[in-house]
């Protein structure tokens, strides 16, 4: 599998979502490309180990005694193919595979999922959500201020009010 690291490449740079856009089309092509040549590797590796087993299996049934066969059976036949070397081999490269195949499968949609949060980002930034408050608000202080200039009002009026009246 050619190296990329897909978890610094679906990472944002919040401070270049111009660039990030720009390089996404890209990115996802290069990892959708990854991802189909390690899906093409896994279909070669499977199809290598059928002609494998499928050798084995004819040597196998052709001479039984070879392999410590009594009589030719085909649990026996399959018992004693999942033995030899050469289909071992071919398994544990399919498993390797299968881990590559899972890791861009993973990635791939990671990107997928950064296609989205840059979409996002760029909905908040063009409604100025990363826009800081001109003047911070102590709102305690304020709802303080407020009640007590409501109050003095209040006193003030009920003393002209008992003056007037």
């Amino acid at each position: 599998m050619q190296e990329m690291n897909w978890k610094q490449d679906v990472e944002i740079d919040p401070e270049n979502l111009d660039r990030e856009w720009v390089r996404q089309a890209s990115l996802f092509g290069q990892y959708c490309e990854l991802l189909a040549d390690a899906h093409r590797q896994l279909d070669l590796k499977k199809e290598k180990l059928v002609m494998v087993d499928a050798k084995l299996g004819l040597e196998i049934r052709t001479n039984p005694n070879k392999f410590g066969l009594d009589k030719v059976t085909e649990a026996g036949v399959n018992s004693i193919l999942v033995l030899q070397e050469e289909h071992k081999e071919l398994e544990k490269e399919l498993i390797d595979l299968r881990y590559d195949v899972e890791v861009l499968t993973g990635a791939v949609r990671s990107l997928d999922q950064k296609k989205s949060a840059l979409e996002n980002l760029v909905r908040l930034h063009g409604q100025n959500y990363f826009a800081g408050p001109e003047v911070p608000h102590e709102l305690k202080k304020e709802w303080i201020d407020d009640a007590e200039r409501s109050a003095s009002r209040s006193k003030v009026k009920s003393k002209l009010n008992r003056k007037g009246g």
